[in-house]
């Protein structure tokens, strides 16, 4: 949330993806692969779900149907989604079209993605163990796709503080970040002790 705050202070406009949005879960991963989209998630959201890059077209048209106030069944999204689409049903050929066209959006726009360095995954504190920080670290790159990933650790993270780290202020650069060996071994270590 104070993330949140601060992208909102920015202008910079984003999903949050947390327990109290369960709700839109799948909408928001749906289209955390998008353009330009901006996701803040806890270590816990939206595990085991693939972020698809470009968007999700399946996702995409249960969305837009929902916003028409068409909800459908399980076995018509199976028909819909299917790759030998055959029915004559007015609405699924409606939505079969949407389906269609979503998806070829989203492949057009998964290039541009993969062109522009795929998914990025910034995580700005430790997880609870190596495990869950290589697991959120892993949503880039996935499938083939283009994709990097940064852990952004504080020296006030409350793991940290527990092997002292004096020294390490005065290496930071004009931004504040410190790019260090010593450091790259205390989050290690760290690391190494939540698993213990």
């Amino acid at each position: 949330e104070v993330l949140s705050s601060l992208l909102r202070r920015e202008g910079i406009r984003h999903e949050v993806l947390n327990a109290k949005n369960h709700a839109r879960e799948a909408f928001i991963i749906g289209e955390a692969g998008a353009k330009g989209a901006v996701t803040i998630a806890t270590n816990m959201a939206g595990r085991g779900t693939d972020i698809k890059l470009g968007g999700d077209p399946e996702m995409l048209t249960i969305i837009a149907l929902k916003q028409m106030g068409i909800e459908l069944s399980l076995a018509e999204q199976n028909i819909v989604f299917a790759k030998e689409f055959n029915s004559n049903d007015e609405l699924l050929v409606m939505a079969r079209e949407m389906f269609l066209k979503f998806e070829e959006d989203s492949k057009a726009e998964k290039i541009e993605v993969n062109n522009l360095g795929g998914l990025r995954v910034v995580a700005t504190s430790l997880g609870d163990s190596q495990r869950v920080t290589k697991q959120l670290i892993g949503r880039s790159g996935r499938q083939g796709d283009n994709g990097s990933s940064v852990v952004l650790v504080s020296l006030e993270d409350e793991v940290l503080e527990r092997y002292g780290y004096s020294g390490l202020e005065e290496k930071a650069d004009e931004s504040g970040l410190i790019h260090d060996d010593k450091l790259d071994a205390l989050v290690k270590k760290a690391e190494d002790s939540i698993d213990a």
